[in-house]
């Protein structure tokens, strides 16, 4: 499936297709600063693309249990937010890293340093260090990574009380 780009003003498409899903395009939007395009498909995909040359940036993220129905960038352009028909939300901030969850369970780091390994039951919403919450039915937040520590410095996410 594709997503086009029209010249609204003067009704034409602009570039090729954006192509990648595999099912129907759901929800696209544009950055705050018109440099990246978010689409949300059926597929259970969330795609990020290039506005000017219409290539796709990174790796499809693939979180979602069920088909994605909604896709956004924040107001700063620094986070995206897709909501799924499983009535869930996932919150990713794009930040600089080598970190990645392998199929083993473990986040591994720059040369395959383990640094975290995360519960089968809890791998699945779990799929980028690019998410900082997964917001599922009940409404409360698994698992908040905005202040994760890892690597050498893990000990700092530990304070002892009085």
């Amino acid at each position: 499936m594709t997503v086009r780009v029209w010249d609204a003003q003067r009704d034409v498409q602009i570039s090729s297709p954006l192509e990648g899903h595999s099912n129907w395009v759901t929800s696209v939007a544009f950055s705050p600063d018109g440099t990246r395009i978010i689409s949300g498909s059926y597929d259970m995909t969330v795609r990020v693309w290039d506005a000017e040359w219409g290539v796709q940036i990174g790796s499809p993220l693939e979180g979602h249990t069920q088909e994605v129905t909604s896709a956004a960038f924040s107001p700063d352009g620094t986070r995206t937010t897709s909501g799924s028909s499983n009535k869930t939300v996932e919150v990713l901030q794009f930040t600089a890293g080598l970190v990645k969850l392998h199929d083993d369970g473990w986040i591994r780091g720059h040369n395959n340093v383990l640094l975290l390994w995360i519960p089968p039951a809890l791998q699945k919403p779990f799929y980028s260090m690019h998410t900082i919450m997964v917001i599922p039915r009940g409404g409360c937040p698994e698992l908040d990574l905005s202040k994760m520590v890892h690597g050498k410095e893990w000990q700092n996410c530990f304070k002892e009380t009085p």
